[in-house]
């Protein structure tokens, strides 16, 4: 069931009694939107949606200071989207938690994150904070990535020749770019 889902890492943890492992449990589920009678279900009755929510409450259940969250917003409507950003949003804030959000939304992560790592073919190609990255994208795959982002669809991909790219260069105070030597 759900519950046992939610509940496992706490077992694991030896964190709390029965009682309080249940409590925990639905307190987790309160905080990310979900109905407490769901806790009595099997995941495959829930949404994509739902089923994410449940995800983010196992991965709260032991109170860590950070969250991976690997594409949590693949496979979900715009609408569901949005809602778990929000979300996340709020736990970051309720929990002091740092996220290290992988996606290929780059509005998204434009949302959530402070600092972004954009990466090319395995390979990191700049790292600034938002607003330092939002007003002066540098490398190319990056200006390509923003301008793909404002025709709401991907362009075909540009060639900017990853392999002339090799030296970090701090271009202003934690704005590191990939350059050429």
């Amino acid at each position: 069931t759900n519950l046992a889902i939610v509940e496992e890492p706490l077992k694991v943890h030896r964190m709390g009694g029965r009682f309080e492992r249940r409590s925990r449990v639905d307190e987790l589920l309160s905080e990310v939107g979900l109905p407490l009678e769901i806790k009595h279900y099997r995941p495959s009755r829930l949404s994509g949606g739902q089923k994410q929510r449940l995800a983010i409450a196992r991965a709260l259940a032991t109170r860590p200071s950070f969250l991976l969250a690997d594409e949590p917003l693949s496979a979900l409507d715009l609408s569901t989207q949005l809602q778990v950003l929000g979300l996340l949003r709020k736990l970051k804030v309720d929990y002091g938690l740092s996220i290290l959000f992988i996606s290929h939304s780059v509005g998204a992560a434009l949302l959530l994150c402070d600092r972004i790592a954009v990466m090319r073919s395995g390979r990191f190609v700049e790292l600034a904070p938002v607003r330092s990255l939002l007003s002066r994208p540098i490398h190319p795959y990056t200006k390509f990535l923003f301008r793909s982002q404002e025709m709401g669809s991907f362009l075909p991909v540009e060639d900017v020749g990853n392999d002339n790219f090799s030296v970090w260069t701090e271009i202003e105070p934690d704005h590191w770019v990939l350059t050429k030597p």
